[in-house]
């Protein structure tokens, strides 16, 4: 098969981000048999990283901005799918072009939009709303981060449970690796971090639900006073102008960090370091970063929504996203047995190697086969 793929989203500092490159990088390792057209930005590392690879032709269409890119997706990646003799075309990235002139799959990731639209800005909804629907329903399959998300795409967009196949997405194997004590002091001097520390990584943006956390941290230092600090790392999205001042009225001033977004190479020390690490979403489609805190052996402590809990299994203390006394009960809970949350977590490490990129490229190119099967019966 020639098969198109939009990386357009791969510098995305973000879950699907880096899903499009792992995704990429995977196919490269475990698919010999067939040849991939992959449209980029001029500025995108796969263009280097792919270049070993001699069955990738990864073409650069976009430089500039996210809306050259927008504009690009709307109106020339149609174009651009149809001169590329493609047998079958992928979007990792929630949408496929109108009318795609060749087979298509999709990759949903969540459905946020659409479940929680107060959580996106008014134009990125408004985008959404429009073009992820219509590529659902004119996909051949739909590709779902977890079985969770593909029960939402059935009971809230009708779609046949016969066209989704839910993959988890993988762990990287650096997670399982000890970074060292010369690099986990370099990550420590570079994000000034307390010597102790909770730690939530992600978007600073509504869907992650900080003010509960916060919330629910002012309480448990009430009750618990030795609490480390609590760092959430994460470049600064959508609707988080109150942060500063939700911190002031909790009295949380020197006892929570905000060191911006953290660099690719730096998270697995940086899991390393803390105490606990915290993700207390109102919903994920996956939950990466979980995964990742499971797979570098740290206590985790997680929402009971979404697919969170296909996630993490038996291994992680799960509380209610929507109740601050609860999460603080819990964090409480793992705060004072430590030997419980090692215990849990050596679990959780055990459970995170059976999440692989390279199962995750398997299933995806199997899903290609069924997709051009589909269209040629």
């Amino acid at each position: 098969m020639r098969i198109g793929i939009n990386a357009l989203s791969a510098e995305n500092r973000s879950g699907t981000g880096r899903y499009t490159t792992q995704l990429l990088l995977a196919l490269a390792r475990v698919d010999k048999a067939n040849t991939y057209v992959v449209c980029t930005h001029a500025a995108s590392p796969l263009r280097s990283r792919l270049a070993p690879y001699p069955s990738f032709d990864v073409q650069a269409m976009v430089s500039g901005g996210t809306l050259r890119r927008y504009l690009f997706e709307r109106n020339g990646l149609r174009r651009w799918i149809a001169e590329q003799n493609l047998d079958l075309f992928h979007g990792p990235a929630f949408l496929v072009p109108a009318s795609c002139p060749v087979p298509s799959v999709v990759t949903i990731h969540d459905l946020v939009f659409h479940l929680f639209p107060k959580t996106a800005p008014f134009t990125r909804r408004a985008h959404y709303r429009s073009e992820i629907p219509r590529s659902i329903h004119e996909a051949s399959l739909i590709l779902a981060d977890s079985q969770s998300t593909a029960r939402d795409l059935q009971e809230h967009f009708g779609v046949d449970p016969a066209l989704i196949r839910a993959i988890h997405l993988g762990v990287e194997p650096r997670f399982f690796e000890d970074p060292g004590e010369q690099k986990l002091r370099e990550v420590h001097a570079r994000y000034a971090l307390p010597e102790r520390f909770l730690l939530t990584i992600g978007t600073l943006e509504p869907r992650k639900n900080l003010p509960r956390l916060l919330e629910a941290y002012a309480r448990l230092l009430q009750t618990f006073p030795k609490t480390p600090c609590l760092v959430a790392a994460g470049r600064t999205g959508w609707g988080t102008r109150g942060l500063q001042g939700l911190i002031r009225a909790f009295r949380l001033a020197g006892r929570v960090h905000l060191p911006g977004f953290a660099a690719e190479d730096d998270l697995p020390a940086l899991y390393r370091l803390a105490d606990l690490f915290v993700s207390i979403s109102l919903y994920e489609g996956f939950g990466l970063p979980v995964l990742e805190a499971m797979a570098c052996g740290t206590p985790v402590v997680a929402a009971d929504n979404s697919a969170i809990p296909e996630v993490v299994g038996d291994t992680a203390l799960l509380t209610n996203a929507e109740d601050p006394q609860e999460i603080a009960r819990v964090l409480q809970e793992t705060l004072e047995n430590p030997r419980a949350a090692r215990q849990r977590a050596k679990q959780a490490q055990r459970r995170a190697r059976t999440f692989t990129w390279e199962e995750t490229a398997a299933k995806t190119l199997a899903a290609y086969e069924e997709a051009r099967m589909m269209n040629a019966q």
